[in-house]
């Protein structure tokens, strides 16, 4: 049995403990749940590496935004806390510590992931309504939905138009252009732009409806999104503006990539163009901090219009499997990637000016 007065010491110890989380900022208690899962995932990447096996670390870490999100709105909140934050913290930490274990594989943990979000997704529409809208799980309709859905994807499909032109166009008429190294050699960079239109129009637009619309991939943008655009986003915006606050969002997103890309393969098609793993990860690195932050205004923007978290889910989808752009940012380096920058950034601007942007800057903020 259990001595009365350790047990008092062990309440009091508790109610200590949240008095003190209680006073912490919601930003630096988010980041800092995010840095322990993501520094966790990081040691079990590098112990992969040191017995020579490889750890993909980006499909399980996805789901890592939504539990910091979750586990922090539940250490300061004990009202109306939905209960599928439970299911979500839940399957995502054992589908986290099954392949930390290489129970799973890391490179193919589908059936787990699919399990898990299936649970999810059914625990999720098995929530009481109004506590679901109040924390972000509902909102806006179908319509409303639909219609920015589409708008994204003439908004991309828009971008890889022009993008495809404009390296056509410095192709026909730059010296620059002409070539690339490829296979070991210096080869007409026509080749390059024929690759990157079958990729696309073959084996990227065809697959949507079954890589977009799967409780895997639903699972895994709903980890990113329901953490980076529902819970980090509005704070940022409320504590350094509207587009300050979007701006820092697309920083702290593409650092929280690099973990990955570090202890990732180099593929095959990335050898060809004559990287090392340190010239790769120099224009990675790079490309990554440039089109996180063009891509965290669109994506803010396009949360704002829809109301919907579920909205960008699927966008983020699509998003993923749209981005043509990088073959020309990996064939033409630098080069690629300034021109790249050019075009994202008059979109950015073009979108920067539009009225999502003007409103209160603690709009979509949910008190804890």
């Amino acid at each position: 049995m259990q001595n009365p007065k350790t047990k008092d010491r062990t309440s009091q110890s508790y109610r200590n403990f949240k008095k003190n989380i209680l006073k912490v900022d919601d930003v630096r208690l988010f980041l800092l749940l995010l840095f322990i899962m993501v520094f966790v995932l990081t040691l079990v990447a590098a112990y992969f590496k040191h017995i020579g096996k490889y750890f993909q670390i980006n499909p399980v870490q996805t789901l890592t935004p939504a539990m910091a999100a979750m586990i922090t709105i539940k250490l300061k909140d004990k009202t109306c806390i939905p209960n599928c934050f439970n299911y979500y913290i839940g399957c995502s930490g054992i589908t986290i510590i099954l392949i930390s274990l290489g129970i799973i594989s890391s490179v193919s943990p589908w059936l787990c992931m699919g399990i898990s979000g299936s649970i999810f997704l059914i625990s999720m529409l098995l929530e009481d309504k109004k506590n679901a809208e109040i924390w972000g799980l509902r909102g806006g309709n179908i319509k409303k939905t639909i219609k920015w859905l589409f708008a994204y994807i003439i908004l991309i499909s828009f971008v890889i138009t022009s993008t495809f032109f404009v390296f056509y166009f410095l192709y026909s008429y730059t010296e620059q252009f002409k070539t690339v190294f490829y296979n070991g050699d210096y080869i007409n960079s026509r080749v390059i732009f024929a690759d990157a239109i079958v990729e696309f129009y073959k084996t990227r637009l065809i697959y949507i409806p079954i890589q977009v619309f799967n409780p895997i991939s639903i699972y895994m943008m709903f980890g990113e999104e329901y953490g980076w655009r529902f819970f980090l986003q509005p704070r940022l915006q409320k504590k350094f503006g509207e587009i300050g606050g979007v701006v820092l969002l697309g920083i702290i997103w593409a650092v929280w990539h690099f973990n990955n890309e570090y202890f990732m393969e180099l593929p095959e098609s990335v050898k060809a163009f004559g990287y090392t793993s340190r010239e790769y990860l120099s224009i990675v690195y790079s490309t990554r901090i440039v089109t996180e932050v063009f891509f965290s205004i669109w994506f803010a923007y396009f949360y704002k219009k829809s109301g919907s978290i579920w909205c960008m889910v699927l966008i983020h989808a699509i998003h993923n499997l749209m981005s043509i752009w990088s073959i020309f940012i990996i064939a033409f380096r630098y080069k690629g990637l300034v021109v790249q920058t050019i075009i994202l950034l008059i979109i950015s601007l073009l979108i920067l000016k539009m009225s999502a942007f003007s409103g209160n800057k603690s709009d979509g903020v949910v008190k804890i």
